[in-house]
Order: structure tokens, then C-alpha cells, then sequence
């Protein structure tokens, strides 16, 4: 209850150190418990909900999803210049889309991780990516998200921190052999 409540319902001088009163629940035909809540006692529940914001907000979340290594291949069919052709390597997570070699200031650490999970005959070296895209590409090539040639999808697990990819995983044997057996469920089903 407010102080000005208290002083016109109650009919007694309130002390200024008073906030409010909280009151509390009493059985039928008693009076309900008062209690005076202080400016120090508000002062205090604030500065610890606002700590608590501040904490939440600095401590990094770090997560690990399952994602795609996105291998492609973008071509420009018209005339003229194509400032974005060439090859290009993402991860696909149900969170977004992250571009390992597109705006990302991790990419000389990220894109070995990449080849060293699938290394398809080629030294894990960010400057050795052109040479590793395309074999990458047609040894895990799959039609999708709209590009049907010059695509190549693999498993991993990427790990976020704070928005941001800071580290490439492979998938556990056990997550991959639950991936396989649900994809042969339902192809016999007739659903793909």
C-alpha cells in the first residue's frame, strides 16, 4: 500500500524512512498483516536486480549447435563484373546463417577448422580454400537452398559465443548415427 493510502486510510503519521506497506493475507475476521518496507529495502532490491541485468548482460552465452558447413559457389550469369563470384563457406545453424569467409574477423582460424573436419585430400590452410571448395563441394554434394550444382553440405557443431563463431566441431558418432536412422525412417515413409 502507498504511504499516502496509509496516511488517509489509516489515520497515522507515517514515518519518512517508510516506502510502503506490503500486507499480507489474514483468515476471515482477523486484520491482515502489515509490513513496512524502508527506502533502504527498495534501494537495495533495485541495485541487486539491476547487478543481476548487468551480470546477464557482459557474461558471454556460450553455445554449441548442430550446423551445416555450407560449401558454394556463386556465379554471375549476366555480363560485366561479379564483385561477390567465387567460392564461399557458411555456417547454417537453426539460429542463422554465419558467414565464415564473409564479414567475419575469425576466418583465418574458422576456415582450417572447417577443412581439417572434412580435408578432402587438401592441407587445412585458409590460403589453400579455392583448391579445397570444389572438391569439397562434389564430395558432399547436396541440392539445396535453392542452388542445385556448386553446393556441398556437411554435419559439425559450431560453438557461439556471444553471437559470434568462435569454434568448428565435428558432430559425435552417436548424433550422426541418430541423424542416418531418422533419414531412413522417414524415406520409408515416402517422405523426403
Amino acid at each position: 500500500m502507498p504511504r499516502k493510502a496509509a496516511e488517509s486510510w489509516w489515520k497515522i503519521p507515517i514515518p519518512p524512512e517508510v516506502a510502503y506497506y506490503e500486507i499480507g493475507i489474514a483468515p476471515w475476521g482477523h486484520p491482515p498483516p502489515k509490513h513496512a518496507v524502508t527506502w533502504d529495502q527498495v534501494h537495495e532490491k533495485r541495485r541487486d536486480l539491476q547487478a543481476q541485468r548487468l551480470e546477464s548482460i557482459r557474461m558471454p552465452d556460450t553455445v554449441e549447435l548442430p550446423a551445416f558447413i555450407w560449401v558454394f559457389k556463386n556465379r554471375y550469369t549476366g555480363r560485366g563484373f561479379c564483385p561477390y563470384g567465387g567460392w564461399w563457406i557458411y555456417l547454417v545453424t537453426n539460429k542463422g546463417e554465419y558467414g565464415i569467409n564473409f564479414r567475419n574477423e575469425n576466418s583465418s582460424a574458422l576456415i582450417p577448422q572447417a577443412m581439417e573436419l572434412y580435408p578432402c585430400g587438401i592441407i587445412p590452410l585458409a590460403a589453400n580454400f579455392e583448391t579445397w571448395a570444389p572438391i569439397f563441394a562434389k564430395q558432399h554434394h547436396r541440392p539445396a537452398f535453392n542452388r542445385k550444382r556448386f553446393n556441398g553440405l556437411a554435419l559439425c557443431r559450431a560453438v557461439i559465443i556471444s553471437g559470434r563463431i568462435t569454434q568448428i566441431k565435428s558432430i559425435q558418432y552417436n548424433e550422426h548415427k541418430k541423424l542416418h536412422q531418422y533419414r531412413a525412417g522417414n524415406d520409408q515413409h515416402g517422405t523426403h
